[in-house]
C-alpha cells in the first residue's frame, strides 16, 4: 500500500511539473470550489505545488498563503504512514485538542478566504 501511495504522489508530482494547472489539464477539480463556488483550505495548493516547484514562490504564495504549512502537514501524515507500513510502528497519538484547534483553524482560514474585503484578498487564490 505504501508503495502504491509513494508511486501515486511521484507521479502526480512530474504530471503537476509538466502540465500546468493554470492552463487546464486533467487535475482533481476542488469540490467545495466547484460545487459552493467558496475556496476551502486547500484550494490552489495544486497551483502553489506547481509554481513553487518552478521556483516562483511569489506566485505560489499567492494561490495559497498556507502552501507550505499544508504540504508540511502532509508530509508528517505521510512519514507516519510509511512508519505503519514498513516498521510496524504505531500512529502517534493526536491530543484532542490539536485536532479540535487544527479544524478551527481550517474554519476560519476557509471563511476568511470568501469574505469580500479587499484587505482579505491576498487570502484567495486568484481566479
Amino acid at each position: 500500500m505504501a508503495i502504491v501511495l509513494t508511486v501515486a504522489i511521484i507521479s502526480y508530482l512530474v504530471y503537476i511539473y509538466f502540465a500546468p494547472p493554470t492552463e487546464g489539464g486533467v487535475h482533481i477539480r476542488c469540490v467545495t470550489k466547484t460545487v459552493l463556488n467558496l475556496n476551502c483550505m486547500s484550494c490552489g495548493l495544486t497551483r502553489f505545488v506547481y509554481f513553487a516547484m518552478h521556483g516562483d514562490f511569489g506566485t505560489a504564495f499567492r494561490y495559497n498563503i498556507l502552501g507550505p504549512f499544508l504540504l508540511l502537514v502532509l508530509l508528517v501524515i505521510y512519514f507516519y504512514f510509511i512508519r505503519w507500513s514498513f516498521f510496524d510502528k504505531e500512529f502517534p497519538r493526536i491530543p484532542a485538542w490539536f485536532a479540535w484547534a487544527f479544524l478551527a483553524f481550517a474554519i476560519v482560514y476557509s471563511v476568511l478566504r470568501n469574505l469580500p474585503y479587499e484587505s482579505l484578498a491576498f487570502l484567495a487564490p486568484p481566479s
